[in-house]
């Protein structure tokens, strides 16, 4: 089992990381999530829409769970500004459309979007499912016990037909300076076969 670091790796993803609080949070997508074209722009995560990234409290985007707070088995429960926990933590969060998040709810990721699950576009559900991987193994979440996907297996196939791109390689390091540590599942997509992911 690999659980705080990866076999010959530095990329610890338990130790010496500097967790923000949910404040600086919606003021970090300008460094994490850039429109490379549009300076001052953010690209929102199902979407892929290009927007002004200045905080607006919310009404055209706001900043969203990957792994939602009601499904964290009380861990993070209730995030607040000065909040520093696994619910701030920016490997996890991502800016969003505010009709689409809520829209998601805290629907589990699944196969097609409808009254049970939401399905991502096909060019995000690798980064969705990495994401899960390190809330997973870095906060010790059970994946379907809590319910945040239908299965393992899905996103075990979500991350294998959408590989790691340029981007997410970006917003690794941008997080990795702010916050001190990596998703190593970005890193090092081919640990994913090697990891004992919590599902039960």
């Amino acid at each position: 089992e690999i659980s705080a670091c990866l076999v010959g790796s530095e990329m610890c993803i338990r130790d010496s990381t500097n967790i923000v609080d949910y404040d600086f949070a919606r003021n970090a997508y300008l460094l994490t999530d850039p429109d490379f074209d549009n300076p001052g722009n953010i690209i929102l995560f199902y979407s892929g829409q290009s927007i002004n990234g200045t905080w607006e409290n919310g009404i055209t985007w706001n900043r969203e769970h990957i792994w939602p707070k009601s499904l964290s088995g009380g861990l993070y429960s209730t995030v607040t500004g000065s909040t520093k926990n696994a619910g701030t933590d920016l490997h996890q969060l991502r800016p969003a459309l505010t009709s689409i998040n809520s829209s998601r709810n805290n629907k589990p990721f699944g196969p097609t979007t409808d009254n049970l699950y939401f399905e991502p576009k096909d060019d995000i559900k690798g980064d969705v499912a990495r994401i899960i991987f390190y809330m997973n193994i870095r906060y010790n979440m059970d994946i379907e016990k809590l319910g945040v996907a239908k299965s393992v297996e899905m996103l075990i196939l979500w991350h294998n037909q959408d590989p790691v791109d340029y981007y997410e390689i970006y917003r690794n390091e941008q997080i990795q300076q702010i916050q001190g540590n990596y998703n190593p599942f970005i890193d090092n997509p081919w640990s994913v076969s090697y990891t004992h992911l919590r599902a039960h």
